[in-house]
């Protein structure tokens, strides 16, 4: 089995060709929010647990881990999603040791 920084790395180096391919403002803030565009805030494994452990099992039930990072992409993507709306909901001026997204662009 490949090891989880590496498995992390895949993921987050497709999420930042998947953003660098688009050019509306929202998806410089998933970046920003995701910390692949330079800003990273040092993210740790459990931060990308979501799609980490979709492909540990994928690869333990005998499948390509390969075809299924797009998977892993997306819900990281809704995990993201889901920490922004929180963030908001609950006033969080910081996430990951970085200024909120809500708290550099505004609340929407």
């Amino acid at each position: 089995m490949e090891p989880l920084d590496q498995i992390q790395a895949k993921i987050d180096r497709l999420m930042k060709d998947y953003l660098d391919s688009k050019s509306l403002p929202l998806y410089d803030m998933l970046s920003y929010h995701l910390g692949i565009h330079g800003l990273d805030p040092g993210l740790t494994i459990s931060e990308r647990a979501h799609g980490i452990l979709l492909q540990i099992a994928v690869e333990t039930l005998g499948g390509d881990p390969l075809l299924t990072l797009p998977a892993a992409m997306s819900i990281e993507m809704v995990n993201a999603f889901c920490e922004i709306h929180d963030d908001v909901q609950s006033g969080n001026p910081t996430r990951n040791g970085q200024d909120s997204l809500w708290w550099v662009w505004g609340p929407a």
